[in-house]
């Protein structure tokens, strides 16, 4: 987390904290699609505010889903059971892998189109708007509001994962286009697939990396990714997140690009 987050991440996260539900939630319009993220122990005290920072926004997703695995069902914070009585669907699921935030939404939304979010950060306004309606001009692409572009060395090696560039471009993606989650993706309704749910399969080739998992099953069916025209204010990290995070492993270890080339040379993958 970079210095100069932390004063707007705390004011933002106190002002979140303090909000009452109602007022928050009362008289927004509600766009048809479901807004998903995936917890995990060390984050449960810490999720409600990534999930207070969705709906504090103008328009307000038709279902918010939260997956959790099914140890946590009898031992809620209160922060969640009070997002739960106000509308909070609440998916239990056997896994702890950050690839349940959309298979788990999609287990009891099948038909909508899925927005999956991170639970460490803080979305700023018109973070949703601005998803939903560039899926209205491209209804059956994936839209994402940041991408690193995969590649290559000059000898054809695929490079670490830090050394993808990112990308905030306005553009229609080429195939070496990897949507970012945590900054927010929206996949459409017929991106939902069986092969999407194959669970020997994630946990063989990119048990760490759903991403990658996402990217492969877009390429298998020539799904091109779109960003907005314009974009909104880059998310905030929530203070006291990243104590532990699958960032850390994947980009310091570099296990992003071992994953990928598992998966790139299973699939046959053309990019």
């Amino acid at each position: 987390m970079k210095l100069k987050e932390y004063i707007p991440s705390s004011l933002q996260s106190w002002r979140l904290g303090k909000k009452p539900l109602n007022r928050m939630l009362e008289g927004k319009k509600r766009i048809p699609l479901v807004a998903s993220v995936k917890s995990f122990e060390p984050r449960l005290h810490l999720v409600h505010l990534a999930i207070r920072s969705v709906w504090n926004d103008e328009v307000i997703p038709q279902h918010t889903v939260l997956v959790l695995h099914r140890k946590h069902r009898e031992s809620l914070p209160n922060s969640i059971k009070e997002l739960e009585k106000a509308g909070l669907e609440i998916v239990f699921v056997d896994s702890d892998r950050s690839h349940f935030k959309l298979l788990g939404a999609l287990s009891i939304h099948s038909s909508m189109p899925v927005v999956i979010f991170d639970d460490d950060v803080l979305y700023q306004k018109n973070w949703l708007n601005s998803l939903y309606q560039t899926h209205l001009q491209f209804p059956d692409q994936v839209v994402a509001l940041q991408t690193r572009i995969i590649s290559k060395s000059k000898k054809g090696d695929w490079l670490a994962y830090k050394n993808w560039p990112t990308s905030y471009q306005n553009q229609i993606s080429s195939s070496a286009t990897l949507p970012i989650g945590g900054a927010g993706v929206l996949y459409p309704p017929n991106f939902n697939t069986p092969e999407l749910s194959n669970i020997e399969l994630i946990e063989r080739l990119c048990p760490k990396a759903d991403d990658l998992w996402f990217k492969t099953m877009g390429l298998l069916r020539n799904f091109e990714v779109v960003m907005p025209k314009v974009l909104p204010k880059s998310a905030l990290p929530i203070i006291g997140s990243q104590a532990v995070s699958l960032g850390k492993e994947n980009i310091k270890e570099d296990r992003n690009r071992s994953q990928w080339i598992d998966l790139y040379k299973h699939f046959n993958l053309k990019i």
